[in-house]
């Protein structure tokens, strides 16, 4: 009976080279034809828009005579700035309250302003809600 056949041997197990252990390419094999290329940096700075000034939204909110519907509606207006990401400051004054109006200031928050966002608030809060000023 001839003998079983050999199995090949198993392929050698894959390991990386360390970057400090590879050897350079050769100078015969680099080669100098390579269209230049201008840095990335570069790039970024000559196509990068101009920086957009930071914007401070003030946000009117009319109270009602029902307390704890204003707080899930105020609990509301505050998610959704929160929820569009951006660099702007918002306020939202409290109008109408026993105690006259108050502002309330977030200087932890920020939003970003967008037709989107302002939409969002004219809906929780009707028209006239949104007022945008500058810094």
């Amino acid at each position: 009976m001839p003998p079983p056949p050999e199995e090949p041997p198993p392929p050698p197990e894959w390991s990386p080279v360390p970057v400090a252990e590879a050897a350079p390419a050769p100078a015969s094999e680099v080669s100098s034809a390579a269209p230049a290329v201008a840095p990335v940096k570069e790039a970024r700075e000559t196509h990068a828009p101009a920086p957009r000034q930071r914007r401070r939204l003030l946000i009117l909110f009319h109270r009602t005579e029902d307390l704890e519907a204003d707080k899930k509606r105020l609990r509301r207006v505050h998610a959704t700035l929160l929820r569009y990401e951006g660099q702007d400051r918002f306020t939202i004054r409290l109008l109408g309250g026993p105690n006259g109006d108050v502002e309330l200031d977030f200087p932890n928050d920020t939003t970003g302003y967008c037709p989107e966002l302002e939409r969002d608030l004219v809906d929780l809060l009707g028209p006239e809600a949104v007022r945008v000023v500058d810094g």
